[in-house]
């Protein structure tokens, strides 16, 4: 748009599959021996999906430079995955026959903001904030070609979130040092938190450096450590079994990451 001001605009492409497993209770009739829960598989590919990004960026001389994008929601669909079974005892195998299924999911809407700031010209200083609708993901339905078997809805009921980042960047002549700490919000409740999905909220830090091995030639070196809050459930809605409440439990978990990028460029 002028010197100091552009934006952008873009077509997001999505193409789902899923590959999901799950163990299922087995109780036989007439049987009271406690039997070995069966597995449900779900596997399929879905429909392209698509979805906006746009952008602008502000650049205000050498000490300021400001940044929002938006990234639009995309509806993923998947209309002919295969279900399977196995593990079932003989006497009930034949009420759980492979058969095919449709579903539909939802990334949402996302908003991001940042700002990043030169006050000398080796160091920059960034900061962003990103808000996502999650919202949106209220509910998920499976439904079944088995006209016996009837829909599965599962309620998700997740919520927005806002999450925040700051970053240091140090470069010098070959090499340059940054780190970084980040702030999570989890947007999944405690009534549908599952091992499936046992997101919670977190604090995360980054470390890393850069080298410029030769002309052309740059290295790269990132390592990061999440550490997600313990989530005590006690009002879990889902069900494992006859009743809700199978997925109580005390919830614990970190991450840790290790990335390396090698670039080269030439004129």
């Amino acid at each position: 748009i002028s010197e100091n001001l552009s934006c952008g605009l873009g077509l997001e492409l999505g193409l789902p599959r899923i590959l999901y497993e799950q163990r299922l209770p087995v109780n036989v009739p007439g049987d009271s021996t406690t039997q070995p829960d069966g597995v449900i598989t779900h596997d399929g590919d879905g429909n392209v999906s698509y979805g906006i990004l746009a952008g602008i960026f502000y650049q205000s001389g050498d000490l300021l430079s400001l940044g929002a994008s938006y990234r639009s929601h995309m509806n993923l669909s998947i209309e002919d995955g295969r279900v399977r079974y196995r593990g079932m005892p003989q006497q009930i195998a034949d009420q759980f026959p492979e058969g095919h299924f449709s579903t539909a999911l939802v990334l949402p809407n996302q908003f991001l903001a940042g700002a990043a700031l030169h006050p000398f010209h080796w160091l920059n200083i960034s900061a962003d904030l990103e808000y996502s609708l999650w919202s949106e993901f209220s509910s998920v339905r499976i439904t079944y070609s088995n006209p016996t078997r009837p829909d599965v809805v599962v309620n998700q009921n997740w919520r927005n979130v806002l999450n925040a980042r700051f970053g240091l960047e140090a470069a010098f002549s070959d090499f340059s040092i940054r780190c970084g700490i980040r702030f999570e919000q989890s947007p999944v409740p405690d009534e549908s938190l599952s091992p499936g999905v046992p997101d919670a909220g977190g604090t995360g830090y980054s470390l890393g450096f850069g080298y410029r091995a030769g002309e052309g030639l740059l290295l790269d070196f990132g390592y990061s450590v999440i550490q997600f809050r313990d989530r005590s459930i006690t009002n879990s809605s889902l069900m494992y079994g006859p009743t809700p409440g199978g997925f109580n439990g005390l919830y614990s978990s970190h991450t840790a990451s290790i990335a390396i990028n090698v670039t080269y460029s030439w004129n």
